[in-house]
């Protein structure tokens, strides 16, 4: 099956974790540009949505556990 998930991440903290593995003493946002080229005003509050698509790799013919679970109370367990 596959699964999409949509998540938000601020530019700052993004960078925060891409440049993590330099000592970083301080990180300062200069300037955003959109693919255009264009100067993104108020880069300090940018936002980053991004959607990622995965499959899970689960046998659909598998009963799940909540599956399992129904069928034992009507079985009277």
């Amino acid at each position: 099956m596959i699964v999409k998930e949509r998540n938000r991440i601020y530019l700052d903290d993004l960078l925060d974790h891409y440049v993590s593995e330099v000592d970083l003493l301080d990180l300062e946002v200069i300037a955003v540009y959109d693919t255009a080229g264009n100067k993104v005003a108020r880069s300090e509050e940018l936002e980053i949505i991004y959607e990622i698509t995965t499959e899970d790799n689960v046998d659909e013919s598998e009963i799940t556990p909540e599956e399992l679970n129904d069928e034992l109370k009507s079985l009277g367990y």
